[in-house]
């Protein structure tokens, strides 16, 4: 309601401002300049609108006693003007100065008593003149002490009209062209400032510069049309030789497109101003102003509609209506400019003086024109001149504007970079700690298990046991931070893979049974219609589960806690309950439980001490896997959660496990296994062991080398690509040593090309790909039969299962948990190396990959490893922009949780 009242008073104001009356202009000016010519009377005037009288006609109209002077015509239509004057100083020598250039037609004549009337030359003016002369010079005699006047027909522009001066000869300077030459220049300044913008625009797109090219185009039309002939221009333009389109239209255009300029140029400064608290009160003054332009605006579109309809007897009015709204304009826009300067937005300090100098130097020649002030003949100057200084300044601000506002992109784009560095930095470094820190947590976990399956004393047990779950808890910890930086990713680093859910289920059961125990709790498992093989995720599902019974075990001091397992085949679900009889959650704690990393909540939910992860993590793990997860619960009766997990059935059986061959029968051989990855050399060593050989191991070729100098070996098996010796240098130095030259040498890699192969068949060298069963290994050792470099990769899941049938679970898993070592080792080494461009040690890295996940069976790591080995082997320069596309993208879809 005040809000309306403010704008209803604002409009009210505006409109009596709107009713003022204006003053009538003068259209000639006769001027003594200090000199001493008396003025009989005031200039007398006479309309001639059709051109039918004639300047002796004229005269004797105006010397008639007691004659009124008519109405002027103020659309620039023809009318004679009569100056009586009497000369009362001896110098009869005389000089007429006309200064006024926007007169179409001007005829001159001298009358003095007992003498006809004396036609006057007029020479051209303006861009007529060779000369660009802005006045001319007439000498005339002035008899002294005789009645003289002086007779001018004239048609004259609206605004501005003929200024004639008396000097005396002496002081007379002739063809004076100062003003014209300025005028001109102002003129080019403009059309100079217009061009550019334009430019800018086209380059920029911004659509501050095309108001400023409309507006700035305009308002040159309109000096054009004030400054130069009519003629010049015909059959050029209908805006500068049709008579209808008058200076009220024009300046009107000029109005409009200078308020769209400044609105599209301060609505940066508006919005910071809105959105500042403290100047809100200045941002009402604001949209008061906008209002009170926007008013003006819609009464100049009304009353240009109707412009062309009014008859002529209202040309005054319609000049009434022009000016009040002109005015009202000229007066808004430099309030509003200041007002946005106050709000802290800087170019707005140069809009505001630019306005504020366009407004002052186009009142100054009206006022000059009313005669309140003596322009003497400069007030088109002052126009042309302000308007060009207001047309740079303008330029200037609208330059500060289009820089602040790119500046302002730039800063928040900036801005977003380094959030997104921020976020990147910090999840590789949670990442990297959480890795760094499980590394030594597995041999700790791995260490205490086998201490557990000794014979322990009571007060070893509680030491063991307290030792043993405290590292299950660390490690659960860090699986959340991993969890928690890769839940969004969850569907692309965790594949869909083949798990028998019974058996993960009852291992889940029994690696949490003695933390229950702990507590005299009963962990309950119950599972309904589970089939023998699902598809899906499970590390989702064992990671969900482990932190909903650990949460219910910690906040459960008396009674059982039940998991209950389903598979429902027509939603393809499996369905999960786990049930405690803990303390419980009142509404409030279930209310906000869903939020992230909320410890609070945690605290409330527990007495103890909490990370506070748990089931923050659970919510947004199973989002991202597509499931959903839902809680009911009550203060001091438990807690039931509820998970859904999408899985499917295996469309095809997997093959039945084929017997094994028997170990061979040849002689026991004593092996080098020579390899830098310590899971590749434990399963290559393992394998050749349970054989019956005798293995040493060296991680690289110096060591190989040192070993071979110290004892003798009947066959060196080394993989190609190590640090510092790679395999075929050891080769080759094996090679050129006489007393080695014999040695059984097998070469093991993930790929070798064409001209590998045919340099290491040159010196009697056997292959090995990877990855290899264990028959093609020993077949390969004992030399019966070398594994052919061509034949097809064998099923994979296969390998792995034959190297738990021949090496038994237990080592398979310490197998398992080297891999994940040197797999989390090399990652780092390829992340550090694409940092520092080091393509040498990023593709030893990538290779151990492949030649460990292959030897696995584990597919997707090894073609994603490969990948980095291989790119840009055979390009002079490497593109690293898309080689760390590469690198991210692929080392993404490598996860330790294949295992």
């Amino acid at each position: 309601m005040r809000a309306a009242v403010r704008y209803l008073t604002a409009f009210l104001f505006f409109l009596l401002f709107a009713l003022q009356p204006a003053h009538a202009f003068e259209i000639v000016d006769a001027q003594s300049h200090g000199q001493p010519v008396s003025l009989k009377a005031d200039t007398l005037s006479l309309p001639d609108t059709n051109n039918a009288i004639s300047p002796e006609a004229a005269l004797n109209r105006m010397s008639q006693p007691g004659y009124q002077s008519g109405t002027l015509d103020p659309d620039g239509k023809q009318a004679w003007f009569y100056t009586p004057l009497i000369n009362r100083i001896d110098n009869a020598a005389w000089v007429i100065n006309v200064r006024n250039g926007l007169l179409r037609e001007l005829d001159f004549y001298l009358y003095c008593q007992g003498g006809g009337l004396q036609p006057l030359s007029t020479p051209p003016l303006g861009v007529s003149s060779p000369t660009l002369a802005s006045s001319y010079y007439l000498p005339i005699n002035l008899p002294q002490n005789t009645e003289c006047g002086f007779l001018q027909r004239v048609r004259a522009t609206t605004l501005i009209p003929t200024k004639v001066f008396l000097l005396p000869a002496s002081s007379a300077v002739q063809n004076s062209n100062l003003g014209t030459v300025l005028n001109l220049m102002m003129l080019g300044i403009i059309a100079g400032l217009i061009v550019y913008n334009f430019l800018l625009f086209i380059s920029i797109r911004n659509a501050s510069y095309l108001f400023y090219t409309l507006y700035g185009s305009l308002h040159f039309s309109m000096m054009v049309k004030l400054s130069l002939y009519r003629e010049l221009f015909s059959g050029v333009s209908a805006l500068f030789t049709d008579p209808k389109i008058s200076l009220h239209i024009l300046s009107a255009m000029t109005m409009i497109a200078l308020i769209l300029f400044t609105l599209s140029f301060m609505r940066p400064g508006i919005q910071t101003i809105r959105h500042n608290p403290k100047r809100q009160k200045l941002f009402t003054v604001i949209k008061t102003l906008i209002t009170l332009c926007i008013v003006s605006l819609l009464m100049m579109v009304g009353f240009l509609a109707y412009v062309f309809t009014w008859p002529e007897g209202i040309t005054n009015t319609k000049l009434f209506i022009h000016f009040y709204i002109v005015a009202t304009s000229l007066t808004l826009i430099p309030l509003l400019s200041l007002a946005v300067a106050l709000g802290g937005y800087r170019p707005a300090w140069v809009l505001f003086p630019a306005w504020t100098i366009l407004v002052v130097g186009h009142i100054v020649p009206i006022l000059g024109v009313l005669q309140f002030i003596d322009m003497q003949g400069w007030g088109r100057l002052v126009t042309t001149s302000v308007t060009a200084m207001e047309m740079i300044m303008l330029s200037m601000a609208l330059g500060m504007h289009v820089k602040e506002s790119m500046q302002g992109r730039e800063r928040a784009q900036m801005a977003r970079e380094n959030a997104e560095l921020m976020l990147g930095q910090r999840e590789r470094f949670i990442s990297t700690l959480s890795h760094e820190i499980r590394t030594p947590l597995h041999a700790m976990l791995g260490a205490t298990c086998l201490l557990g399956r000794t014979d322990l004393s009571g007060k070893q047990q509680q030491y063991w046991q307290t030792a043993h779950y405290a590292a299950e808890s660390m490690y659960a910890l860090v699986d959340n931070l991993l969890d928690r930086i890769q839940f969004k990713n969850i569907q692309k680093m965790d594949k869909d893979t083949e798990f028998d859910p019974q058996r993960l289920l009852e291992a889940l059961i029994q690696l949490l049974h003695h933390r229950a125990a702990e507590k005299d709790l009963e962990l309950r498992l119950h599972t309904h219609n589970l089939p023998p093989c699902l598809i899906g995720k499970p590390v989702v599902l064992r990671r969900m589960l482990i932190n909903l019974i650990s949460n219910a075990i910690k906040n459960t001091e008396v009674g059982d806690i039940s998991v209950s397992v389903a598979w429902k085949p027509e939603q393809s679900e499996l369905h999960v309950v786990v049930e405690d009889t803990g303390r419980g959650m009142s509404e409030e704690q279930l209310a906000h439980i869903e939020a992230r990393f909320n410890t609070g909540v945690e605290a409330l939910y527990s007495q103890n001490a909490s990370s506070g992860l748990g089931l923050p993590i659970c919510f947004e793990m199973i989002r991202a896997a597509g499931g959903d997860l839902s809680l009911e619960s009550r203060l001091g009766y438990g807690t039931k959660a509820r998970f859904t997990l999408g899985m499917r059935l295996p469309t095809v059986s997997d093959p039945a496990e084929q017997a094994m061959p028997a170990a061979s029968s040849h002689k026991n051989l004593t092996i080098l296994v020579v390899d830098d990855a310590a899971s590749n050399r434990m399963i290559a060593s393992e394998l050749l062991m349970s054989a019956g050989h005798k293995v040493s191991q060296a991680e690289d070729g110096e060591h190989a080398w040192e070993l071979l100098q110290e004892q003798a070996f009947d066959v060196v098996f080394s993989d190609v690509r190590m640090p510092r010796m790679d395999g075929f240098q050891l080769l080759e130095k094996i090679r050129q040593q006489d007393a080695l030259s014999e040695l059984v040498v097998v070469l093991t890699s993930a790929h070798f090309d064409k001209e590998q192969r045919e340099r290491l068949a040159a010196m009697g060298t056997t292959v090995l790909a990877k990855p290899y069963t264990p028959d093609e290994l020993l077949a390969c050792v004992h030399g019966v039969a070398p594994a052919s470099a061509e034949q097809s990769q064998p099923v994979l899941s296969k390998v792995f299962a034959d190297l738990q049938h021949r090496l038994g679970e237990e080592t398979a898993a310490e197998i398992i948990m080297h891999y994940r070592q040197q797999l989390a080792e090399d990652i780092g080494r390829i992340t550090h190396g694409a940092s520092r461009q080091e393509v040498s040690d990023m593709r030893i890295a990538a290779h151990r990959i492949v030649s460990s996940s292959r030897a696995l069976g584990l597919h997707e790591n090894a073609e994603a490893a490969r990948e980095i080995e291989v790119y840009g082997e055979n390009d002079a320069e490497i593109d690293w922009e898309q080689f760390n596309e590469l690198i991210t993208h692929n080392l993404s879809l490598i996860s330790l949780k294949n295992v």
